[in-house]
């Protein structure tokens, strides 16, 4: 481990920072859910420093970040090890410019994790379908409008459980979406069958509640309430379990082999970038020979 010393020095506590830090992405008006994501991200990051015995900005070494980074890998994917790279990033690097540091920023020599960019596959539909025969016990109603839903909007788990039910137009099948990624709203849809059954459940859902998704207690749906609904549902089926964004993943990737551009489907999924959303168009096998048989040039030449 590299030791590090400094002329005029400054001492910044990692606690006093790192509040002054959530001020600063308060007062720029970033959403709450990318407010959450810097508390989670950097509160984990905090406590292995100080366990370490590191309490203070100038004591974070290059090598302490990069161990951390190696940490992490063995409990999560490239994805979720960028995302804690990223927080350490931009909280360091605002402590560096709020406070005109003059030594290096440790953050300069630690290279980023690598993340895969191939295709993404989502949840089959046929196990989703098999989910939805599934639900014949408990808040079966409930379940079944909540899979086929979260399948047809592609919504992200945060707007879709943040759903009332003055977002959504039962005949043109419209759902606002107030607050979506980065503040943006947007407008998702629900085709016949999703609106029966979303219909079904508004008959039986409490009347007082504005929220769509609520529990047996009539509180609104929480992130792991959702997940914990997926995953009974899922084991009623005999299927592997998916997590929320399986069914965005295979919303949007089912609208591409439908043959829906990519442009729309950017706009849909609400992606600032055409190149995220080809992220999601996982092609198998079958997918390809599919495609051939229905434009084989030898075959469609006469």
């Amino acid at each position: 481990m590299e030791t590090i010393t400094h002329t005029n020095h400054l001492t910044l506590t990692i606690r006093d920072t790192l509040a002054r830090f959530y001020t600063d992405r308060l007062s720029s008006q970033v959403s709450p859910r990318t407010l959450e994501f810097y508390q989670y991200e950097l509160t984990k990051f905090r406590d292995r420093l100080e366990y370490s015995g590191i309490s203070n900005v100038d004591e974070i070494a290059p090598d302490i970040i990069r161990s951390h980074m190696l940490e992490l890998a063995t409990s999560r994917n490239p994805g979720g090890v960028h995302a804690r790279f990223r927080a350490i990033r931009a909280w360091l690097n605002w402590i560096w410019e709020e406070h005109e540091i003059e030594w290096r920023n440790p953050i300069i020599r630690v290279k980023p994790p690598k993340v895969k960019t191939d295709p993404l596959p989502g949840i089959p539909i046929e196990n989703i379908m098999r989910m939805v025969k599934a639900c014949n016990t408990g808040l079966a109603i409930r379940d079944r409008a909540l899979l086929l839903c979260l399948l047809d909007t592609g919504a992200r788990r945060a707007e879709f459980i943040a759903l009332n039910w003055d977002d959504i137009n039962f005949i043109s099948g419209d759902v606002f979406i107030k607050s979506g990624k980065g503040g943006k709203s947007r407008t998702v849809f629900i085709g016949k069958r999703a609106k029966r059954a979303l219909g079904a459940w508004k008959r039986a859902a409490p009347k007082h509640e504005q929220a769509v998704w609520t529990t047996n207690t009539e509180e609104r749906l929480t992130p792991n309430g959702l997940r914990e609904i997926l995953r009974r549902r899922a084991l009623s089926a005999g299927v592997p379990v998916p997590g929320p964004h399986d069914f965005r993943r295979a919303c949007l990737r089912q609208m591409i082999l439908n043959g829906e551009d990519a442009i729309t489907v950017c706009h849909y999924a609400g992606h600032t970038d055409v190149r995220v959303t080809l992220r999601y168009v996982y092609q198998t096998d079958d997918d390809i020979r599919k495609a051939h048989a229905r434009s084989s040039p030898v075959d469609n030449w006469l």
